[in-house]
């Protein structure tokens, strides 16, 4: 009777689901959305992030208790099984069943990856280990891998938080016991001094980071180009925690190369400057090559000087577009085109730095031929008129922003006499300075804009550069957000200037952007293929968003070719 009745009751329930709205979805759209959750769920794709497994069940097992509907499209993907992170045998043998054929990707922590599957082990694509180091076995290699595995694809080696920094003694050379012939992915973190020395021959994605420890001696500096070396097919480099400043006082003789020819971007973040430089100068790379190099930090202006040599030199007619943010302690620059681009962010540790000697061996560091379009934000004295000296020849585009928010910023008058030293230079007597431009934009977010801007000083310029027939066609002033008061006030304070462009003069209230923003060009998707990184935490926010600008308004006529007004 009781059997009965719990068959009724079923039957009542499997038909009072099949009323529901979400039982009409398609089984295979259902399984599609299986696929994105457990994906998700799998630690190995996130972020590197160490292995914490609580009580909660895995999800494939939470799927299949909802109802016999779901039960049973989840028993039929054998994908959503194959993604295999839990915390016991028992479990783990269950997974290896519904996986079927499926390829495997495993998370795992001491356990032998060898021992764990058996035979499936010839179906493991994917690595994931989070290991913990015993200190007081120092002889011990953190990472020794004896399995043989002939279509692993990526392999992640993540220590335990409590490991950060090795021992000196961890010098492990041999990743691999075997060959590694499809490996394409290798992330390993906090390396200290040991280095892979395996061929990879089919790696395209290489991660490393934590390399705090990178010794002076010559055998020791050229690990790392070791490595690199052995890379011939890498795609995309990240390097994290170069420290120390060994790797740049190296004897240049000590120093190997390593040649990338499929290169297509390189990331070194949270790095001593001169290493990184050092690093990069030790690569030989194609011109189209994506280089992002931020949060590095120097001592003094000196460490973060290159030789011209350090890019390819086709890479360097490719650029037309130069971004600048000098404030305060931190210095960040982007010069990009259509498929190459070069981003570098600096900051000093406790002290100042005469950036604007640094900006004027630019031109020798980095030759700029076909920069078009300028964008500078500072709060110093000297920034603007030592870069239009460096790009004037085929500059078209200038905008300024005017940094009032820095600690150099107390009061308003050190970003007036910005402003007054880029009027300067624009209306310099020298016939070759800026003779192409063409558009100039003031941004501010100071609340008094006429103040900062100095309307003034503007209209003499443009009135000595028409007058020099160098006139500029459009001028674009970008303010943040006014009252209808103060925006009409500085509306009248603009008509004054308008005789002097011969295309058009554009106020923008609420348009300036502070940020110091990416193209689209530093978005390297590609690079996430197989992680979700931390350098892609950190790029992301700082793309540029296309965003509709606001409402806008052109002050009084505009004076078209002919010389003739227009209302």
């Amino acid at each position: 009777m009781e059997a009965a009745i719990h068959g009724a009751l079923l039957t009542v329930r499997g038909r009072m689901n099949a009323l529901l709205p979400v039982h009409g979805i398609p089984p295979e759209i259902l399984l599609h959305i299986f696929e994105l959750a457990c994906d998700h769920c799998y630690d190995g794709y996130v972020n590197f992030r160490h292995r914490h497994k609580g009580h909660k069940p895995p999800l494939p097992l939470l799927l299949t208790h909802v109802c016999r509907r779901w039960r049973d499209v989840a028993l039929s993907a054998p994908v959503i099984w194959s993604r295999i992170d839990v915390p016991n045998k028992h479990l783990l043998d269950l997974f290896l069943v519904r996986s079927g054929a499926a390829a495997l990707s495993l998370h795992i922590g001491h356990e032998d990856p060898g021992v764990l599957l058996g035979t499936h082990v010839e179906r493991l694509k994917r690595l994931d280990m989070t290991r913990s180091i015993d200190r007081s076995r120092p002889t011990l290699a953190p990472v020794q891998l004896q399995l043989s595995a002939p279509a692993l694809e990526c392999l992640t080696v993540l220590p335990h938080h409590g490991a950060e920094g090795y021992d000196n003694g961890f010098l492990f050379r041999a990743l691999f016991q075997r060959q590694v012939l499809k490996l394409q992915a290798l992330a390993l973190y906090y390396v200290g001094e040991w280095m892979p020395r395996n061929i990879f021959p089919c790696l395209t994605h290489l991660c490393l980071s934590g390399i705090v420890n990178f010794g002076g001696s010559s055998g020791e500096v050229t690990c790392l180009v070791t490595l690199l070396a052995n890379t011939p097919a890498l795609q995309y480099l990240e390097v994290m925690g170069l420290a120390g400043g060994k790797f740049a006082s190296a004897p240049m003789e000590s120093r190997s190369r390593a040649s990338l020819p499929s290169l297509r971007a390189i990331t070194c973040s949270q790095s001593c400057a001169s290493d990184a430089f050092c690093l990069l100068s030790a690569l030989d790379f194609p011109s189209s090559v994506v280089i992002r190099l931020y949060n590095l930090n120097t001592l003094t202006d000196s460490s973060i000087s290159w030789p011209s040599a350090l890019l390819p030199n086709g890479m360097f007619q490719m650029f037309t577009h130069l971004n600048v943010r000098v404030v305060d302690r931190q210095l960040e620059l982007t010069v990009d085109g259509r498929t190459a681009g070069f981003w570098l962010q600096v900051y000093t540790e406790g002290l100042n730095i005469d950036w604007q000697s640094w900006l004027m061996r630019l031109n020798i560091m980095f030759p700029m031929p076909a920069v078009r379009s300028l964008r500078v934000t500072t709060n110093q004295h000297g920034v603007v008129p030592t870069l239009l000296n460096q790009v004037h020849a085929s500059l078209a585009e200038l905008s300024l922003f005017v940094d009032t928010m820095g600690e150099r910023s107390p009061t308003l008058e050190s970003d007036k006499d910005a402003v007054l030293e880029a009027y300067a230079a624009l209306a310099s007597e020298d016939l070759s300075a800026c003779a192409q431009l063409e558009t100039l934009q003031l941004e501010t977010l100071c609340s008094d804009p006429y103040a900062v801007l100095r309307t003034t000083a503007l209209a003499a310029m443009a009135a000595t550069r028409m007058m020099r027939r160098r006139p500029l066609r459009t001028l674009v002033v970008a303010t943040g957000p006014l009252c209808a008061h103060c925006a009409d006030k500085f509306s009248r304070g603009l008509v004054p200037i308008i005789p002097y462009f011969t295309r058009a003069v554009d106020f923008r209230p609420g348009a300036a952007r502070e940020s110091f923003g990416l193209s689209d060009t530093f978005d390297v998707p590609e690079a996430d293929q197989w992680w979700d990184s931390q350098s892609s935490e950190d790029i992301r926010p700082r793309l540029w968003k296309q965003a509709v600008d606001p409402p806008y308004r052109i002050v009084g006529p505009v004076v078209s070719h002919d010389g003739s007004y227009k209302t």
